[in-house]
């Protein structure tokens, strides 16, 4: 390679910078030379660049989060390594440190879709050997405890920092602005109202003129719509972060056969009614289990829980009762069925009180090791647990 004064049209070259982390730098942004840099129009301001820098540049827009934790603990320092290789071939990818009680130290990573997301672990298995989970992501929720003068209010993310007795709880929203045709209106109004949405404004645009109405004090479907003619509808929502970081994104292309499109801003918090699920073996709870939902949701959420729970603990010698709790009242339960041995297989004949006896015996063995024995949640299970999706 030849040292160059400048780059023209169709050269390749590189730059040497003082960059400590890669992460620092996106692919897009412009370079300037350091001396240069003008100072700052007020005292103790940043610099000024020489000019502006190359327009038409935006970074990707995220519309799927999920944390990612390695499946070893051990492997943390590896995964750090290789989020930052990976996200400096992959801009669209965007990660912040998270810290999980239950799985250590990972990242709340961005993606564009779900795709995308699993080329992500793809990726990190393949190119860098780390096998990652994807677990549903993090919302900061604001609780406040105790009334007057002396309320605390607390910032907190998971199940665990949230406390047993709240007196206000604010959930973070997000202002959602959807274009979609007018033949799938009223399946993406459903799919909002049924994320917790309130419609704030809709507008037609296009064949029918354009017409603008406020909708903040009204349902999404009490109002006549005008303008017949029209093709698309430009639908503003405040949607709460939770039930948008998931997967909004995947299902609003569904159910518009993927025509829709979509783009969200927060927009603050708004007072929310959130509940602790949390989670029971055999009537020790498990704190690592627990998950935070809306109290509408949180009956239906608990039982899926409960049955995905059910499917993935191994029988034992005694039954497990699994339980789901909301404020200390089961709202979900299964049982998984004791392991058992036919103690009767080697009575040929004779008195049926013989084989009555020997079942009774059984009864009452199988009644004490419940309460004696301890109900061990494979680490392969708890994974499958907290994996998204």
């Amino acid at each position: 390679m030849t040292s160059l004064e400048s780059l023209q049209a169709g050269q390749v070259g590189y730059a040497v910078v003082t960059l400590k982390q890669t992460r620092d730098v996106r692919v897009g942004d412009t370079l300037f030379i350091a001396s240069d840099v003008m100072p700052s129009e007020h005292a103790g301001g940043p610099p000024r660049p020489p000019s502006d820098p190359i327009p038409a540049f935006q970074p990707a827009r995220q519309m799927v989060w999920a944390g990612v934790f390695p499946e070893d603990p051990s492997q943390s320092d590896a995964l750090q390594q290789a989020m930052g290789r990976v996200m400096l071939s992959d801009a669209a990818i965007s990660a912040t440190p998270e810290v999980s009680e239950a799985l250590g130290l990972g990242f709340r990573c961005g993606f564009l879709g779900l795709l995308h997301l699993d080329v992500f672990k793809q990726r990190m298995e393949g190119e860098f050997g780390v096998k990652v989970i994807a677990c549903a992501p993090t919302v900061p929720f604001r609780v406040g405890i105790g009334r007057g003068e002396g309320e605390e209010v607390r910032v907190v993310e998971s199940a665990a920092q949230f406390p047993d007795v709240v007196t206000r709880c604010e959930e973070p929203l997000c202002e959602a602005t959807i274009l979609v045709p007018q033949a799938y209106l009223k399946n993406v109004e459903v799919l909002c109202i049924e994320r917790r949405g309130e419609q704030t404004r809709i507008e037609f645009l296009s064949g029918g003129g354009e017409m603008g109405e406020d909708r903040s004090s009204q349902g999404g479907s009490g109002v006549e719509c005008q303008g017949a003619g029209t093709n698309r509808v430009l639908l503003t929502y405040s949607i709460p972060m939770q039930e948008l970081v998931v997967d909004f994104a995947e299902k609003l292309k569904s159910v518009s056969r993927r025509t829709a499109s979509f783009d969200f801003e927060p927009s603050g918090y708004r007072p929310a009614d959130i509940v602790k699920v949390g989670v029971r073996l055999n009537g020790k709870s498990v704190d690592s289990l627990a998950f935070l939902c809306p109290r509408q949701k949180a009956r239906s959420a608990a039982s899926k829980y409960a049955s995905r729970l059910k499917a993935l603990v191994p029988p034992a010698q005694f039954e497990i009762g699994i339980q789901c709790t909301v404020g200390g009242k089961v709202v979900a339960k299964e049982k998984i069925s004791a392991l058992r041995k036919d103690v009767t297989a080697k009575c040929y004949g004779g008195d049926m009180t013989r084989k009555i006896k020997l079942l009774n015996n059984q009864k009452e063995g199988k009644k004490r090791m419940r309460e004696i024995g301890n109900v061990k949640l494979p680490p392969e299970a708890f994974i499958e647990m907290m994996r998204l999706g």
